[in-house]
C-alpha cells in the first residue's frame, strides 16, 4: 500500500471557511450545538431572543404549514435593506462588541448565522418587516444573503421576522417550546449593568477578543475588564511590557499573560 505526502508539490489541500458549516444540516449542527431534530426550536428561541434583548413584548405564531412568525413591539431594526440583509449572512464577521462576555444574552450575534443557516441549508425562506419596509432574503451558498424583494408596508413600529423550513429540516412536534420559555424568564431578575470580567474567559477567547480589535490600543480593551480601568490598565499592560503594542500584534502567549495578569488582587 503507497502513502501520500501530504507536502508533495502536486497534491492540492482542500480549505474551507468556518462560516461554511452553516451551508448544510450536518454542520449546522455543529455550530448550534443541538441536534437537527432541534434546530426548529432553536432558530425561533433565537430570534426571541433578539427580540427580548431591546425589551420588547414578542408574539409568536404559524403562517400556513412549515412558515412561522416571531414579532414584537421594538424599535425595529437599524440600517438599509443592504445592511439588514448583511446582518443575517453566514459569512459576516463576528464583530468584537459580541466578543464581550456578559451574564445576558447575545445581541445579533452568531445566533443569526444560524438562523440563516436553517434556511439555507434547508432550502427555506427568510422575510424580514421592519420600519414600513417589507424586505425578502435569500441565503446563499457563498455565504452572503441576497435581496429578493423590497415592498413598502405599513409596519411603523417593531420587527417582524417570517420563516419558512425546508423539508432537509426534521419536524418538531413543539418549535415554539425553547422561545415560550425565553419569554416567561425575561422579566424575572434585574439586568446586569457591569462590566465585562477576565474571570469569564479562557486564554484563547480572551486572543480572540484582543484581535477582533485590530489597531486599537491594547489599553483600551484592558480598561473594559472590571476593575482594569483607568491607571490599572496601565498597570497591567506595563507588568506584561505590552506598552505600546496594539491589540492585533497580540500573541497567543501574551494574552495568556495578560489575563493572567489581569485576575490578580489589586489594591482598591
Amino acid at each position: 500500500m503507497s502513502s501520500v505526502d501530504e507536502t508533495s508539490p502536486n497534491l492540492k489541500m482542500a480549505e474551507r471557511h468556518d462560516w461554511a458549516l452553516f451551508r448544510n444540516i450536518d454542520g449546522l449542527q455543529q455550530k448550534a450545538g443541538v441536534p437537527a431534530t432541534r434546530l426548529r426550536r432553536l432558530v425561533m428561541k433565537e430570534l426571541a431572543d433578539n427580540s427580548l434583548d431591546a425589551g420588547s413584548r414578542i408574539n409568536i405564531g404559524c403562517i400556513g404549514e412549515d412558515i412561522f412568525f416571531i414579532e414584537d413591539d421594538g424599535p425595529g431594526l437599524d440600517g438599509t435593506p443592504e445592511e439588514i440583509a448583511e446582518l443575517f449572512s453566514i459569512r459576516r464577521p463576528m464583530r468584537s462588541t459580541k466578543l464581550l462576555r456578559l451574564p445576558q444574552r447575545g445581541a445579533l450575534g452568531n445566533g443569526l448565522r444560524v438562523v440563516a443557516g436553517a434556511v439555507l441549508a434547508s432550502k427555506g425562506s427568510l422575510t424580514v418587516v421592519t420600519r414600513d419596509q417589507r424586505i425578502v432574503l435569500q441565503p446563499q451558498p457563498d455565504g452572503s444573503t441576497a435581496l429578493v424583494k423590497i415592498t413598502p408596508t405599513d409596519w411603523p413600529v417593531g420587527t417582524r421576522i417570517e420563516i419558512g423550513f425546508g423539508p432537509a429540516l426534521p419536524d418538531d412536534p413543539d418549535p415554539f417550546a425553547w422561545a415560550h420559555a425565553a419569554a416567561a424568564l425575561a422579566p424575572e431578575g434585574s439586568t446586569y449593568e457591569g462590566k465585562t470580567s477576565a474571570f469569564w474567559y479562557d486564554p484563547v477567547q480572551f486572543h480572540e477578543l484582543l484581535l477582533a480589535h485590530g489597531s486599537h490600543p491594547l489599553r483600551g480593551v484592558i480598561a473594559q475588564l472590571d476593575g482594569c480601568s483607568g491607571g490599572k490598565a496601565g498597570e497591567i499592560i506595563a507588568a506584561a511590557k505590552l506598552d505600546r503594542a496594539s491589540c492585533g500584534s497580540i500573541t497567543g502567549e501574551q494574552a495568556t499573560a495578560l489575563l493572567e495578569i489581569a485576575r490578580r488582587p489589586r489594591a482598591r
